[in-house]
């Protein structure tokens, strides 16, 4: 079914080559730092868009305010296809429900496609004796405000998970901030004792990491040995995250029409598909309007929980 969606997207648009766009360097901005999740899946996507449209896409990475300082960016830049952005939670989603920002991101974004869907997975650090989900919900029940978790910032997927969690199941942990990176490496040291994390799995594996369950109803195919959330009494946990390539309000119809055939063909890779199920993400494809549609239903799931957390902007 995957396949039949990305292949009818591709085929929908013109042959690839018969458009004029690009005729130079296309820049690719992220929200977060070098070494991020959105990082790699952009590092990974770049090469097969050069390949498929004949220019460079860099990458260009602008943390800070959470992603506002890179959303601002693309929003504000002339709508001609050369400056593009990575799409996440925190700039279709957590930002415009928490903050008062200087741009309309539903407005003036413009999504071209839904790269993927990641996977999270609750890891701890081995200092701390839960091996599984349950025995983690009942070691930090029984020891309120004790442990602390890592996220990548305010109302990022990291965040809004553990935070559903904590919700559902009634315990108290505290968050620490990571917005420029980090959280992994205190996380390995042990200064923090756990975290959803999303990424590649050798560095949970090698830094010796406890993984108690991949959130969600299923297990991953590329993670057969971890159990999931529903398996261990934990049912619909819905809280991933997403990864959308979107442009300024604007932006050509052609321009989105090529890049939106071009992403669904580079999706079809098997390369690409492996790179991208090492990093945990899932590639999904399909047309703009889909990308919108993933967008709504993330805002209203995003939104309950920031609602019933009592999450504030920073």
């Amino acid at each position: 079914m995957l396949r039949r969606t990305l292949i009818g997207a591709a085929l929908a648009s013109p042959a690839l080559a018969q458009a004029p766009w690009p005729t130079r360097a296309v820049k690719l901005v992220d929200i977060f730092p070098a070494g991020s999740p959105t990082d790699a899946v952009l590092r990974v996507l770049a090469p097969h868009l050069q390949q498929l449209l004949g220019q460079p896409f860099v990458i260009e990475n602008r943390a800070g305010g959470s992603g506002t300082v890179a959303t601002e960016y693309v929003l504000r830049s002339p709508p001609d296809g050369y400056t593009l952005g990575l799409g996440a939670l925190p700039v279709h989603v957590s930002n415009p429900i928490l903050k008062h920002l200087p741009f309309d991101t539903t407005a003036e974004a413009v999504p071209i496609v839904l790269i993927g869907t990641n996977r999270m997975m609750l890891v701890s650090h081995p200092s701390i004796p839960p091996r599984n989900l349950q025995q983690f919900i009942a070691y930090a029940r029984s020891r309120p405000g004790e442990l602390s978790y890592g996220s990548m910032g305010n109302a990022t997927p990291q965040h809004l998970a553990m935070e559903l969690l904590k919700i559902r199941e009634k315990l108290d942990i505290e968050m620490v901030p990571y917005p420029r990176g980090g959280m992994i490496q205190d996380l390995l040291t042990g200064r923090i004792q756990c975290a959803f994390y999303v990424g590649p799995m050798d560095v949970v594996l090698s830094g010796g990491l406890v993984t108690l369950g991949i959130a969600g109803r299923e297990r991953s195919a590329e993670l057969p040995d971890i159990p999931s959330f529903a398996e261990q009494g934990v049912p619909d946990f819905e809280s991933n995250g997403f990864f959308t390539l979107y442009g300024p309000k604007g932006t050509p119809a052609e321009v989105v029409q090529r890049l939106n055939a071009a992403v669904n063909q580079a999706l079809l890779r098997p390369e690409l598909r492996r790179a991208l199920a090492e990093q945990q993400v899932v590639p999904r494809g399909g047309t703009p309007a889909e990308a919108v549609a993933h967008i709504r239903d993330a805002y209203g799931r995003a939104e309950a929980i920031i609602r019933d957390a009592g999450i504030r902007a920073e």
